[in-house]
């Protein structure tokens, strides 16, 4: 069987979500996969050297990069069929070959419950390109069962072709760093003494308003690290530690190199995730793979994680003063490290790549 994979999103500089979902589950489909053949399509010229050797794996560049997707990917469809094609978020070429089989992955539908939320003019091709995707795609991978109930409600979707795969997380690389290696990362952003930490894109879906006014509620002089690139309408989100009062305690840093998150999670006396809507929330996955404390909001995917992990405390995004109230607990009570060996092997059970990986082959190789 040759397989398409869209890698136009696997390869980019300033990865969030959907990237590094597609960088992840491609490099354990090369660990796993010697069956089948692979063409692997780039956006251009890219940085492939984190995929494992594969013979089975051709790396193809096609250009050109504008109106990638709908143009250049669409005619490769037709020049040289597969006999599936893969797309790991949201989208598929609307004049691709109709003979090519396709499986597209959705990750959430926040731009249908929280469309004000989303930039213009991408919230409304991402609205079509979702609801194109979901119906005309042979099959869905639907990365948690929230995200699946709300195909099921908002288009309508046939639940046989909807698969739940949930993302994973590398255990070996996200994994608690030593005293000195947190030193130096903390060194590194000028944060000093105990902080709270998100990792995020700063954009209002995050409710970091929210938080920084939780934050402002807990006594001591525990910091609020705020970790990520500037999204969209996020003037009052920044504006938000002088409103509350908390200007000096508040840190915006902004994207953090991969090579640094670990031991940012590791120093963290807690890391929050207060999101209004997340498809799944691969954050916590990380932030509890490096020993850190989690506090979420209480919503469809989020419950997942906690269900399977029993190591999550969730709290309604909406309600400032229980936050305040959990994360200052969670700040003061001592957590065993043999908990969160416990909580490691669990998600090495429950949320590895490998796993993630031969799930998504079970629904791609179900079109033989």
């Amino acid at each position: 069987m040759i397989i398409g994979f869209d890698a136009s999103r696997a390869f980019v500089w300033e990865a969030t979500g959907t990237e590094n979902y597609s960088l992840n589950l491609l490099k354990a489909l090369a660990r796993i996969d010697r069956k089948n053949k692979y063409r692997v399509y780039l956006r251009g010229v890219s940085n492939t050297a984190k995929i494992p050797k594969n013979p089975d794996f051709e790396l193809r560049p096609i250009g050109p990069s504008r109106l990638w997707t709908q143009f250049s990917l669409a005619l490769e469809t037709w020049k040289h069929p597969v006999d599936l094609l893969f797309v790991p978020a949201h989208t598929l070429p609307i004049l691709g070959n109709p003979k090519v089989k396709t499986v597209v992955t959705i990750h959430d539908l926040g731009v249908e419950y929280l469309p004000n939320f989303h930039k213009f003019p991408q919230r409304y091709y991402l609205d079509f390109a979702s609801k194109y995707a979901a119906r005309h795609a042979d099959a869905i991978i639907a990365v948690s069962s929230a995200t699946k109930r709300d195909l099921l409600k908002r288009y309508r979707i046939d639940p046989k072709r909807i698969f739940v795969v949930h993302e994973g997380v590398d255990t070996a690389y996200f994994r608690p760093r030593g005293k000195d290696e947190v030193a130096r990362m903390k060194d590194k952003f000028k944060i000093k003494g105990d902080y709270i930490l998100f990792v995020g894109t700063i954009q209002p879906r995050k409710n970091l308003e929210m938080l920084i006014e939780a934050f402002s509620k807990i006594p001591g002089n525990c910091q609020l690290v705020l970790a990520g690139k500037l999204g969209w309408d996020y003037q009052e989100i920044l504006a938000a530690p002088k409103k509350f009062n908390v200007e000096d305690k508040v840190k915006f840093i902004g994207r953090v190199p991969d090579a640094d998150l670990p031991a940012l999670y590791s120093g963290a006396a807690v890391f929050a995730f207060p999101s209004l809507f997340e498809g799944f929330g691969l954050p916590i996955l990380e932030a509890l793979a490096c020993g850190c404390p989690v506090v979420a909001s209480d919503i469809g995917s989020h419950r997942e994680i906690a269900e399977k992990l029993k190591a999550v405390t969730l709290a309604k995004p909406t309600d400032v003063n229980r936050w305040s109230s959990v994360l200052y607990q969670t700040i003061t009570k001592r957590v065993k490290r043999s908990t969160f060996n416990n909580i490691r092997s669990s998600l090495k059970s429950n949320f590895s790549w490998e796993k993630a990986a031969k799930a998504t082959l079970g629904v791609l190789e179900s079109f033989k």
